[in-house]
Order: structure tokens, then C-alpha cells, then sequence
């Protein structure tokens, strides 16, 4: 049994990863596409390609997940998949450092690993659900939530940021790969001091397994699949777009991020409060309103 000082520290690490592993993967989006298009001049479709290699990575590494934590502990699964995030780091900086035949390959299987390496966004929530008792897991999921929102938006902010510091597009490019080499030590050290459950969760029963309601669990699955590709397909072509129409490159792009990055740490301690008080399906419904009128704005803009 874990004491409350444990728990309260492997929860710190777990809500380090929650921040830390949204703010890799999207500090990308200022400078990736414009690494294959403008530095590298690779078809727009590259872009489409590698974007797709992360996806099809991340969904690999959400499913093995559950393989993972029937072999080994919490504590040695987050060890394994910073492992290959920090690989993934290293791998896009030297695939930076000078445009070769292999800059490509590179990039691709350093995608592969960063992808792999997003299922931490499952092991947390799957740790408070084994470690944490019934009446306090809300409270802590809505924690790691707010502290993965800022992440997603803050990534971009600082890989803009930090760009903007450099003049050779390569440079610039190679700065998202620093940052998650950086923050992927970061999270492996935190947890190798800090979290200490070395033992296997629990496994499922066949009765928890018949409880759950198909029709909830596929509604879930599917808002996230959508939720998910329209933030890729975003990401994508938001850098191509301010560089295209605006000359907006990696660097300068700072000034878009940063008013997300506000807006977006302030939704998530909104929707932390609002969990007490609405019920989930009514916020499902007002945040689905939300995302619907930044469309609706978004086509009238550009038409």
C-alpha cells in the first residue's frame, strides 16, 4: 500500500508527463512542414506522409499499452517509453544538422518513436484508475487534464520561440527535437527519483469487462478519433499556411501560438471547474458547440 506522500509524488510525475508529452509532440508544427517543403523541397503529400507515420505510431503505442502494463510496472513502463521519446529527440536533431540522404529516413523513424512514446497520455489516467480510490479519481483526472490542455498550445509557443533565435532554416528546424531530447530527461529523471511503484496494476476482471456499456465506449472512441484527426490535419498545414499566405515563418509564428497557449491554460481550469457542476454529456455538448462556431468562424474568415 501506498503511502498518501508516494502517491502524492508519483501523481506530480504523472501530471509532468501529462504536460510534457503534448508540449513535444506539438512543439513540431511551426517547423516540421516547412522542413520537407521549403529546406528539404519534398512534395506537400511528404508532409501528409509523415504526419501519418507519428498517427499510425500512436495508435500502435495506445494499444500496446495495455500489453505493456501486464509486464511491468508503472514505474518501468514510463521508463521504457522515455526511453524512446528521448531516442526520437536525438534523432530528429541529427537528422537536422546537415540535409543528406538520410535526413529523411531519419525524420520518419524518429517519428515512429515519438509516436510510440504518446501512450503516457494513457498510462496516467490508467494508474489513477487502479491506484487511486473511486470518490478521488475525478478530481485527479481533471488535474491531469489541466495539465495536459496548456501543453498542446504552449509546444508550438516554444518551439516558435526558440526558432526565432536561429537564422539557418535547419537550425530551426532541429529546435523541437532539442526540446523533446530536453524534456523527455526531464520526465525520466523525475520518474526514476520521484515515482516509485514497481509493482503490476491489477488486472481487469471479467465482470468490470461485461459492465462496460459498448455504446459509451464506442461514442468515446469515436469523438476522440475525430477530435484527434482534426488536430493533425491542423497541424499540418497551419505552418504551410502563414508561410504561404503571410511569410510567417517558424520564428515568427510565436505571435499565433502565444494568444492559444493563454486561452488554452484557461479552458482547461474552466472545464476543471465546470466537471463539479455539469454533468459530462452536457459539456461534451458545449465543448462540441465551441469547436462548431471557431469553424463556422474560420470557413466565413477565408471565404
Amino acid at each position: 500500500m501506498q503511502s498518501k506522500n508516494s502517491r502524492t509524488a508519483c501523481v506530480a510525475v504523472l501530471a509532468l508527463h501529462q504536460a510534457v508529452t503534448p508540449l513535444c509532440a506539438t512543439s513540431f508544427v511551426p517547423t516540421l512542414p516547412l522542413l520537407l517543403t521549403h529546406t528539404l523541397h519534398e512534395p506537400v503529400e511528404a508532409v501528409g506522409r509523415l504526419y501519418a507515420v507519428f498517427s499510425v505510431a500512436c495508435l500502435i503505442g495506445m494499444l500496446a499499452s495495455a500489453a505493456l502494463l501486464r509486464r511491468f510496472s508503472p514505474r518501468s513502463a514510463l521508463l521504457i517509453v522515455m526511453g524512446c521519446r528521448i531516442a526520437a529527440g536525438a534523432m530528429h536533431a541529427a537528422a537536422c544538422a546537415k540535409a543528406t540522404a538520410a535526413t529523411l529516413p531519419l525524420l520518419h523513424l524518429s517519428r515512429v518513436l515519438h509516436g510510440l512514446s504518446q501512450c503516457t497520455m494513457v498510462l496516467a489516467p490508467v494508474w489513477v484508475g487502479a491506484r487511486v480510490a473511486p470518490e478521488e479519481r475525478p478530481r485527479l483526472i481533471g488535474l491531469l487534464s489541466v495539465a495536459q490542455t496548456p501543453g498542446m498550445v504552449v509546444g508550438p509557443s516554444l518551439g516558435s520561440l526558440l526558432a526565432a533565435t536561429l537564422s539557418s532554416p535547419l537550425a530551426q528546424a532541429s529546435v523541437p527535437g532539442w526540446i523533446t531530447l530536453a524534456l523527455g530527461l526531464l520526465a525520466l529523471l523525475a520518474t526514476l527519483a520521484l515515482f516509485d511503484d514497481t509493482r503490476l496494476l491489477p488486472q481487469p476482471s471479467a465482470a468490470e469487462h461485461a459492465s462496460a456499456d459498448p455504446l459509451l465506449v464506442g461514442l468515446v472512441a469515436w469523438y476522440m478519433f475525430a477530435s484527434t484527426l482534426g488536430l493533425l490535419a491542423f497541424e499540418s498545414i497551419l505552418a504551410l499556411a502563414l508561410y504561404d499566405m503571410y511569410a510567417v515563418d517558424g520564428g515568427a509564428a510565436i505571435v499565433v501560438w502565444a494568444p492559444l497557449a493563454l486561452s488554452a491554460t484557461l479552458g482547461g481550469l474552466l472545464m476543471t471547474y465546470a466537471q463539479e457542476r455539469v454533468n459530462l454529456a452536457t459539456l461534451a455538448l458545449l465543448w462540441n458547440a465551441g469547436f462548431a462556431g471557431c469553424v463556422a468562424l474560420a470557413i466565413a474568415w477565408s471565404a
